[in-house]
């Protein structure tokens, strides 16, 4: 698994504060939705929050966007624990007025993830977005992603949440995109705060 917490001490140009890859031998289960071009409007939607695979409060950008390259409001991220089974970090997002804290915790067959988010304004939603170019299914708090020959990764909330996914792409290179599938997961506040508590299971399917 990779985990994007960068501080912004230059331009930034995506909306991926505690985005996370996650690998199975040479297949990227959820993956990052690439950048396409950075030649015309359509491929904007490449930069976005819901574009990775990360929280986004409402709407809310990460941060406040100008023209097709500047950002404004710059998040600030901080790992607080990086070892070899077991990070932790937190953004802070100006533009929502909010922070989000990830941990992620190496088990026998995967991992486990909590996202909380803790807002100073009041806010109803939050959604957590996964992306994936391989077969999906969900099945009431699961989503299971399918390679027949491969792996079976399930993905199993503890909470209560709402699952719905949809057809997308995805950009492997540049000026290339392939098709893919977007999940989105949503979740609601409760005394301004909203947390995503789920694990992560991969196990081979003899390829």
């Amino acid at each position: 698994m990779m985990i994007v917490c960068n501080n912004l001490d230059h331009r930034p140009s995506q909306m991926d504060g505690l985005h996370i890859d996650l690998w199975y031998k040479d297949f990227n289960i959820l993956c990052d939705s690439g950048t396409y071009s950075y030649a015309n409007n359509y491929d904007k939607q490449f930069t976005m929050t819901r574009n990775h695979n990360t929280v986004q409060v409402e709407n809310l950008e990460q941060m406040k966007k100008v023209g097709q390259f500047l950002c404004y409001d710059w998040i600030r991220c901080k790992a607080l624990k990086a070892e070899t089974n077991e990070f932790s970090g937190i953004l802070v997002s100006n533009n929502g007025r909010y922070t989000h804290y990830k941990n992620v915790t190496m088990t026998k067959y995967g991992f486990r993830i909590l996202d909380n988010v803790k807002a100073k304004e009041e806010y109803q939603n939050c959604y957590l977005y996964l992306h994936t170019p391989y077969h999906t299914e969900i099945q009431n708090n699961k989503i299971i992603i399918n390679d027949e020959k491969e792996f079976k990764c399930e993905i199993v909330f503890d909470n209560n949440v709402k699952i719905q996914k949809r057809n997308t792409f995805i950009s492997l290179y540049y000026y290339e995109k392939i098709e893919a599938t977007e999940i989105k997961i949503e979740n609601k506040f409760k005394n301004r705060e909203c947390e995503f508590a789920y694990e992560i299971k991969i196990k081979s399917n003899g390829g």
